[in-house]
């Protein structure tokens, strides 16, 4: 399991990353994409959101990045790997493993006690 829990924000910052980078993107790049699709990002709001400095993303946001970078929203919300590992979803520190988070919010699964 890894040293910090996995959060929505960092689950997303991370994804980010690694799909820009492997597209072989810069940070100017997909800020580019994204104000094509009306999403106005410069190269520094990409930046402070895979380093940290930024704490949200909207809806909105989420949606036009998954356009951008050619990925169901889900994977960027919910990390893969090891599907038993907790993930922190409510910001009051609720988890659950991945696999349950998943299946919420693709519609499979209500959401717990439901």
């Amino acid at each position: 399991m890894s040293q910090t829990p996995a959060t929505p924000h960092r689950v997303i910052a991370e994804r980010v990353r690694s799909l820009r980078k492997g597209r072989g993107w810069s940070a100017q790049k997909l800020a580019e994409a994204m104000t094509e699709v009306g999403v106005s990002w410069d190269r520094s709001i990409v930046a402070n959101l895979e380093n940290g400095r930024r704490a949200s993303v909207s809806v909105e946001e989420l949606l036009a990045l998954a356009y951008v970078l050619n990925v169901a929203p889900i994977h960027l919300l919910v990390p893969s790997g090891d599907q038993s590992e907790p993930y922190v979803y409510l910001p009051n520190g609720w988890a659950a493993n991945r696999e349950v988070v998943r299946a919420w919010i693709a519609g499979r699964r209500p959401r717990h006690g439901q």
